[in-house]
């Protein structure tokens, strides 16, 4: 019986793990395949590196910083860094499905939206 019990504990540890599984990280790209990231998460924080874009000069750099998950679906309080204008911004990030993410990027009263697809 003993035995039984510490089975169905295991079981429940080892679902409760693959359902927790961070969706957020991992490659994705613009709609347009311009632009292709990596998500990856350090300590509390979920950060985003480019890996491909047209402007050679962006390789490797982060330009998502500090992002905190406050649902399972988004991500907040992060930074957009933009090259091209030498400017950072406001960003949210938002799980529209298990391959799609919503980048906001605010802008005083302006929004820009982008959406990102998953790359497998």
């Amino acid at each position: 019986m003993k035995k039984r019990i510490l089975y169905f504990i295991l079981m429940f540890v080892m679902l409760g793990q693959a359902v927790g599984q961070d969706q957020f990280v991992g490659d994705w790209q613009t709609n347009e395949g311009k632009l292709k990231v990596e998500i990856y998460k350090q300590e509390a924080f979920y950060y985003a590196k480019v890996k491909a874009s047209e402007n050679k000069e962006t390789l490797g750099k982060v330009i998502l910083i500090q992002m905190v998950k406050k649902t399972p679906t988004k991500l907040y309080g992060g930074t957009f860094l933009d090259e091209k204008q030498g400017s950072e911004f406001e960003a949210l990030l938002k799980l529209i499905d298990d391959n799609t993410l919503r980048l906001r990027i605010l802008s005083g009263l302006f929004n820009k939206i982008m959406i990102w697809n998953r790359v497998k």
